[in-house]
This record gives C-alpha cells, sequence and structure tokens, in this order.
C-alpha cells in the first residue's frame, strides 16, 4: 500500500522516477541477500555466521545483532552465546551502486545448545 501511494505521489513530483526506479532496484537486491549459520561441533554456543550478497553491485557493510545484547561487524562473524536458547539474529546488509545504497535486514532464528 505505501509504494502505492508513493508512487501516485511520485506521478506530480519531478524528479521521482528515479526514486521509484531505486526503490525497486533496492527491493529486488533485497532478494539476492541471505544470512547462514553453523553450529561449531566443538563448542556448540559458538555459532558461525555468514551473510551473502549474489548481486552484481558491491557488499559495502554488514551489521550483526545476535539477540542477546551483542552486536559485531563484517560479512562472517563468529558469536559464543552464554546460554542455552533461542535469539533472533540480524544483519543489516548494505550494498552500493554508484552513488545509491540499499538495506535490508534479514533476521533468523537460532537455537544454541
Amino acid at each position: 500500500m505505501s509504494c502505492l501511494i508513493l508512487g501516485a505521489i511520485c506521478l506530480f513530483q519531478p524528479g521521482c522516477k528515479k526514486t521509484l526506479e531505486s526503490i525497486a532496484n533496492c527491493t529486488g537486491e533485497g532478494l539476492l541477500m541471505s544470512v547462514h549459520h553453523t553450529e561449531d561441533t566443538s563448542s556448540p554456543k559458538l555459532i558461525h555466521f555468514e551473510a551473502k550478497y549474489s548481486g552484481s553491485h558491491t557488499l559495502e557493510s554488514v551489521t550483526w545483532n545476535f539477540g542477546d545484547g551483542s552486536t559485531g561487524t563484517g560479512p562472517n562473524v563468529d558469536h559464543t552465546y552464554a546460554a542455552s536458547g533461542t535469539y533472533l539474529v540480524t544483519a543489516k546488509i548494505k550494498i552500493a551502486s554508484g552513488k545509491s545504497t540499499c538495506e535490508s535486514d534479514p533476521t533468523r532464528s537460532v537455537v544454541v545448545k
């Protein structure tokens, strides 16, 4: 609904075509971003995280929120949880294409044993 409203407003504003194209491009790029995790075989509370981008632009940054109050940066990070449980992990993935940037925040539930 918000895209339709934005589209209707932009029809009457100069320069909005590029804004709409940017929104459409970012939506498509978000589909090319993913988050994966694996448990360390020797230490079950140690989780290896990886953010992937399979598009043609530049992966600019990845900022992690591990769901336990801790954060990290980079496409590949390790995090050790203090306690077992289920954590909601979010990776803010930012890509760049020329002067434009797109962000996506894929979130995954991680079960720590």
